[in-house]
């Protein structure tokens, strides 16, 4: 009965591990970040300590599948965590929020530490090479977007909408530099 019990339990945290991790990736999902942050914002909240966001989204990425193929996309999108993943502190989470999406959730973490991560996402990309089956290298580009609790918001909702507002306002910008 025991070792029954064990297994049992062991399944269902496997079931909930898969329901909250991106399959491609391996980091959280968009469901496993919405979760985290409600914990984190409301434990936060209580104890006045900082939270920061930094929400990325990749520039051009429906050209890349449409260009090279979504193995090609795919293989961009794990690039993207890596880089993520190479930048989180234990207590950080990296997500995958969205197709072509993440977020990076610091908690502990302001507006300072936020820029300089974005800073560090950005020069690691800037050096990292993406190169198809073709052989040519493909620069990919993000653009991001930081909010900080309090400062810029007390709820979940208003943090992530202060976070996605400032990310496309980088992609309005970096879409007038490019013209």
């Amino acid at each position: 009965l025991n070792e029954h019990l064990a297994k049992a339990h062991s399944d269902l945290a496997q079931a909930v591990e898969l329901a909250v991790t991106d399959p491609l990736t391996g980091l959280t999902n968009h469901r496993g970040a919405h979760l985290r942050l409600q914990e984190l914002v409301r434990d936060r909240r209580d104890a006045k300590r900082p939270l920061s966001l930094i929400l990325a989204d990749i520039d051009g990425f429906k050209l890349f599948n449409d260009t090279y193929g979504h193995t090609c996309g795919d293989d961009i999108l794990k690039l993207i965590a890596q880089i993520f993943r190479e930048q989180c502190q234990p207590d950080d989470v990296a997500c995958r929020y969205g197709g072509d999406e993440f977020l990076l959730i610091l908690p502990g973490r302001g507006r300072r530490d936020a820029v300089a991560i974005a800073r560090r996402i950005l020069a690691v990309l800037g050096r990292s090479e993406f190169r198809p089956p073709s052989g040519e290298r493909i620069p990919v580009g993000l653009s991001l977007g930081m909010a900080s609790m309090p400062s810029d918001a007390t709820t979940v909702e208003k943090l992530l909408a202060a976070a996605d507002s400032a990310m496309y306002d980088a992609k309005r910008l970096e879409a007038r530099t490019r013209r």
